[in-house]
């Protein structure tokens, strides 16, 4: 699990570094404020490290955010679902861990299942 969350964290960090490389680069004719907003460019530099300090905060979080949501799915994966590889039919199958004490998360793996079945059947091509 430290290895999962290193490697995310890593990874934000690296997406917000090549943000700040590529957006806010000045090679360009216009800066990245008439891109955005279609506003004037910042004549100051401290007016201008205010703008591109609140860019980057706005990035980050949202990059951040991203990661955060997807880490708090895998755990709920891994926490309440088991999963098993059959190498000979090649297929990932899921299985309840021991969550009896939990009779709602019980019906809703049911229903849940019972869906796909469903969907299966209506996906599968009529003879």
């Amino acid at each position: 699990m430290k290895r999962t969350i290193s490697f995310l964290s890593l990874l934000a960090l690296l997406t917000v570094g090549v943000f700040g490389f590529l957006a806010i680069g000045h090679d360009g004719p216009v800066c990245i404020v008439q891109m955005a907003t279609g506003g004037v460019c910042p004549e100051y530099p401290i007016s201008e490290s205010i703008f591109y300090v609140g860019v980057f905060k706005s990035f980050s979080t949202g990059v951040f955010q991203i990661f955060l949501a997807l880490l708090v799915c895998l755990t709920v994966v891994v926490l309440f679902l088991k999963t098993e590889i059959n190498s000979e039919k090649k297929y990932i199958q899921l299985r309840d861990r021991s969550v009896s004490h939990q009779p709602q998360l019980i019906s809703l793996l049911q229903t849940l299942r019972q869906y796909l079945v469903y969907c299966r059947q209506l996906s599968a091509p009529q003879a």
